[in-house]
């Protein structure tokens, strides 16, 4: 498998979905350091798997990159502008990580 999970085919992450799994997406992923993705193709995907299935994340901490918490705010804005509701980002920054967790 592809190390940098978002690169897979939308067909591919519909179907592991469809099984149960749930699809991380990261500000890394976006971020200079790395830019596997851009914003639309990331938002194009979520949108067809579907914010219940998906999670999104900094993937940061490292000395070179911005702090977790700026990669997420940045990340958020991001969805805002491009439509997703602040109850569609909650379910997958809280909802869909606490159940992962066990701690709904």
């Amino acid at each position: 498998m592809d190390f940098d999970f978002c690169m897979r085919t939308v067909e591919e992450q519909i179907r592991w979905a469809n099984q149960g799994a749930y699809m991380e997406y990261v500000y890394s992923s976006l971020s200079p350091a790395w830019h596997t993705i851009t914003i639309e193709e990331m938002v194009n995907k979520i949108r067809k798997v579907g914010p219940e299935r998906c999670i999104l994340s900094s993937d940061l901490g490292q000395m070179h990159n911005p702090t977790p918490v700026v990669g997420l705010r940045v990340l958020y804005m991001l969805f805002l502008e491009k439509g997703f509701s602040e109850a569609e980002i909650a379910t997958m920054c809280n909802k869909n990580p606490s159940k992962l967790l066990g701690l709904q």
